[in-house]
């Protein structure tokens, strides 16, 4: 599909959506162009050795379940206006 093509395909059906629609696919391509920006470079910092002298008994698992946690809440948040 051409680049036009596939442009006036999405406004048409950008129009068609109410307007809490549109700002949730707004919210959505935001989170494509993150996900997709191949220029952005992460310096990773291995923070393992940081903690190794405090006794944390906490899984990969439980880290990850937090992390959703949080993530859950702040979209909400965010939905609630709360950031506006």
């Amino acid at each position: 599909m051409a680049d036009s093509t596939l442009k006036s395909k999405v406004d048409t059906i950008v129009d068609k959506l109410p307007p809490g629609g549109q700002e949730e696919l707004e919210h959505f391509l935001d989170f494509l162009i993150e996900k997709y920006q191949v220029e952005r470079k992460k310096n990773i910092i291995a923070l393992g050795e940081l903690w190794k002298d405090i006794p944390l008994n906490v899984t990969d698992e439980e880290v990850h379940k937090l992390r959703k946690e949080v993530s859950k809440q702040l979209v909400e948040k965010f939905d609630s206006g709360l950031f506006s």
